[in-house]
């Protein structure tokens, strides 16, 4: 009985799905269809990120003004070079002339004070030559000369010659400068006291430098080999000291080491 029920409920709920199908398909159709959208103008796409012509000439416009500026400025720069350059050149041929206008000058009054030291020498010279010629007139007039004598007037032997003095004859002249022998001999100025006195000078000099030689050898310090705080560089006597030990008889790396001398360790040569 209850199998019988269930069979019959089956096909009604199939019914009612068919019915509810039927229903929402002539719903659907039943609807009426939208307007369609009515475009104004034809869609384009987006422009490039790029500048507008309007953009450009805007920026065209400011690079000319911008280069027309600084045009202006390097033709006001050229022009005030140019003045300077002018004034520069008018300076220099000014210094110029001034300088050969001064050195004209400088020559003429070289010239000038030369001829005037000329023209007083030349004076002087005149004036001498007839200072000589009047002395000369002067001695000739108070010492004339003898008729075959040609020795001058002044040197002592104005009567050498004279007499009856024959060829074999000598005639001794005594110098001006003639001392007599026994007045030095008196006088304790003789030749060999003269000797004598330098060499006791001399011995007296050479032993007074030799004491006073001998007193600054006392007196020298010892000079040491060693300068104070000296490193020694490549020394292997005492870098056992340190740790450095002998290989094959070789220290293959000093130590350097600092050693400080004085008179009390380190002897002088």
């Amino acid at each position: 009985m209850a199998i019988a029920t269930s069979n019959r409920l089956l096909p009604l709920l199939a019914g009612a799905v068919v019915l509810m199908l039927v229903f929402v398909t002539l719903k659907s159709c039943s609807q009426e269809p939208e307007d369609a959208l009515v475009l104004e103008s034809v869609p384009q796409a987006p422009a490039p990120d790029a500048d507008s012509p309007a953009d450009t000439i805007k920026t065209l416009t400011a690079n000319v003004a911008s280069m027309t500026t600084e045009v202006q400025a390097l033709r006001k720069d050229n022009d005030q070079l140019r003045k300077e350059n002018r004034e520069l050149l008018a300076n220099r041929h000014q210094i110029e002339e001034n300088v050969t206008t001064r050195v004209k000058r400088e020559l003429l009054s070289h010239e000038k004070d030369r001829d005037t030291r000329d023209r007083i020498d030349a004076g002087v010279l005149s004036s001498l030559t007839a200072r000589v010629d009047a002395l000369s007139q002067s001695l000739s007039q108070r010492y004339p000369t003898q008729s075959g004598n040609d020795i001058p007037v002044g040197l002592g032997l104005d009567n050498v010659g004279e007499g009856t003095a024959t060829t074999d004859s000598l005639i001794w002249v005594e110098p001006l400068d003639v001392v007599d022998d026994a007045e030095l001999v008196a006088n304790g100025n003789s030749l060999l006291q003269r000797a004598g006195q330098s060499t006791g000078g001399a011995l007296t000099s050479v032993s007074e430098k030799t004491a006073k030689i001998t007193q600054e050898l006392s007196t020298v310090h010892p000079v040491y080999t060693v300068p104070r705080n000296a490193t020694l560089i490549g020394s292997t006597a005492m870098t056992a000291l340190v740790g450095r030990v002998p290989v094959q008889g070789q220290v293959r790396d000093p130590m350097p080491f600092k050693v400080i001398t004085g008179a009390d360790n380190l002897a002088a040569n």
